[in-house]
């Protein structure tokens, strides 16, 4: 609440030192903005500046060409360009971008394509931020959960999404206003050099705008810094929002240490939130665990967050974020289908539904021996051997399937040899790739027509047992973990529709 309270007070008392009919303006106009461009950016994926970063990407020649290969065939995109260039001959048509140094080449691409974000931008902002708020995800989804007791579904939405959505767009708009405030009366003071601000790329030279080192060196730049005002571009990233609350005179302290002591308590706030998850996944959800273990975790965790900025700087932190929240997000899409089972249940829209399988797949996670086991759920044993199977041999499962779901047993034997055949041309053409071009392409598509055969005859085996569910986890159990989506299927042909 503290931390909450001294951003608030930052907040408004910045807006009401600035100009409130601007910052409201800005405002509303940027959230028009979002509605205007989350449809297009959302599904933006900078296909072709990639691609062309790819192709034309030079370490001493051509670089990254394997990863230009086709699938099928040898031949990869630079190659051809190579092979095109090698066999120009002068005063021919058809002259090659590449035929020249890097510069030259980004000229005549920017010439014959228009301008484009580079190949690394979708990596190091819009993928590098789903990683790291998927990794905040755990602590901060179980903080949700722990003050949300007791409230209804639509109280949490509005409480704990909508509500600080709406005041995080505020507060960014508010900072980000101001700072492109200060950008322009930067370039409007300092910009009027030729080649100062390329105003179509956005691109900014310090050197012309009077800023050496990342601090104003020559008189105009110095006496606008006097003024309260910098050129934001040429500054150091630690030292901007600091530098936005320079014009308001003897506020500017108040100001500043606000930020410093906002900034501090946030992270301590964030560093005591994770501690705190830690402690309650350690100790299995008791909800007074030891102090001490809560030092610990604080302490292993600044020590980690230390040894990553120490060695690899930001860098590390960025990668150490992405890999965090890759399996995380496995794991949330797996937990939005249970919320929403749960929700349907509750309404009473699956009563006449069995909750699932006699099996779990993610039953490998308590060694096969879950605490919520059914009865009639076969022992230890019998699953590891079930999976094995499922993995070189499924033909057992599928068999069972069929005619768990009414084949006959022609027809079962025939789909069980037919997907036994699939997985091992998957295996032998994966072994064989050597041998030719291609042969791994046809691999995977063995692979893939048995893993779509499966999740079709999981469903027919799920409608037949009146087992609730749907398409999607089907296909996804079948394509992410097919020999544990096979085992599965065997015991629940294994046991009768009415013991299961």
């Amino acid at each position: 609440q503290i931390t909450f309270s001294i951003g608030l007070i930052f907040l408004f008392s910045l807006v009401l030192a600035d100009s409130p009919f601007f910052l409201l303006n800005s405002f509303v106009q940027s959230i028009g903005h979002y509605l205007q461009w989350v449809t297009v950016v959302g599904w933006d994926c900078d296909t072709w500046p990639q691609w062309t970063g790819v192709v034309t990407e030079t370490t001493g020649g051509w670089g990254s060409k394997t990863m230009t290969y086709l699938t099928w065939g040898r031949k990869s995109a630079t190659a051809a360009i190579e092979a095109a260039s090698a066999a120009y001959t002068t005063g021919e048509a058809g002259t090659s971008m590449f035929n020249s140094d890097a510069d030259t080449q980004a000229s005549n691409i920017l010439a014959a394509w228009g301008n484009a974000t580079g190949p690394k931008w979708i990596d190091w902002w819009t993928i590098f931020y789903w990683g790291w708020w998927i990794s905040w995800a755990p602590f901060v989804g179980m903080f949700i959960a722990r003050i949300s007791r007791g409230r209804t579904v639509q109280q949490v939405i509005m409480g704990a999404f909508i509500a600080p959505v709406i005041f995080g767009f505020f507060f960014l708009t508010v900072l980000g206003t101001l700072g492109i405030k200060m950008q322009r009366v930067a370039e409007l003071a300092l910009g009027n050099d030729s080649g100062a601000v390329d105003f179509a790329s956005g691109a900014v030279n310090c050197t012309r705008m009077g800023y050496t080192s990342s601090q104003p060196s020559s008189s105009a730049a110095i006496e606008l810094a006097n003024q309260g005002y910098y050129a934001l571009a040429c500054r150091a990233g630690s030292s901007q929002i600091l530098d936005i609350v320079e014009p308001y005179g003897d506020l500017k302290r108040w100001f500043q240490l606000l930020i410093l002591v906002g900034v501090i308590l946030y992270f301590i706030t964030s560093s005591d939130s994770g501690s705190y998850v830690d402690d309650l996944i350690s100790s299995q959800g008791y909800e007074a665990p030891p102090p001490f273990q809560k030092i610990y975790w604080a302490c292993t965790e600044g020590a980690l967050a230390q040894a990553l900025v120490t060695k690899g700087g930001l860098y590390a932190v960025r990668s150490v974020s992405i890999v965090a929240g890759l399996p995380y997000t496995l794991a949330i899409n797996f937990m939005m289908v249970a919320l929403w089972r749960v929700l349907k249940e509750e309404s009473g829209e699956l009563s006449d539904s069995r909750r699932g399988f006699n099996t779990c797949i993610f039953d490998f996670l308590e060694a096969f021996k879950p605490e919520t086991g059914g009865a009639n759920a076969p022992d230890q044993k019998t699953r590891l051997v079930s999976v094995a199977k499922g993995l070189l041999y499924p033909f057992d499962a599928v068999r069972k399937s069929h005619l768990a779901v009414g084949d006959d047993e022609r027809t079962s034997t025939f789909y069980g040899a037919l997907m036994t055949a699939l997985v091992y041309l998957w295996i032998g053409l994966l072994a064989a790739t050597g041998a030719g071009a291609g042969t791994h392409t046809i691999a995977w598509l063995m692979i893939c027509i048995f893993c779509f055969k499966l999740a079709g005859l999981r469903r027919r085996l799920r409608e037949a047992r009146n087992v609730a569910g749907n398409v999607m986890e089907d296909y996804s159990c079948a394509m992410l973990m097919y020999p544990f989506c096979a085992a599965q299927m065997e015991h629940e042909a294994d046991a009768s529709d009415k013991t299961a």
